[in-house]
């Protein structure tokens, strides 16, 4: 509902912008929501986001190199 104090307007649109953001999942990794329309992963039953998931594919493919000797 708007009235016609701006202010008070652009307050409350910002408390319900909060609240709406409580309700997204957070990454178990790194701490950061997850909103939707990004990928999110459950692996052993912790949540991790798109970013966490590159980073521990690089780590992955890294070792894998190493113990290749490339």
């Amino acid at each position: 509902m708007w009235t016609s104090n701006p202010v008070a307007d652009a307050a409350m649109h910002d408390r319900e912008l909060e609240e709406a953001l409580e309700d997204y999942p957070v990454c178990d990794r790194c701490g950061e929501q997850i909103y939707p329309g990004e990928n999110v992963y459950d692996i052993d039953g912790e949540l991790w986001c798109e970013h966490c998931m590159d980073n521990a594919r690089a780590a992955i493919e890294t070792w894998m190199d190493a113990r290749r000797g490339i």
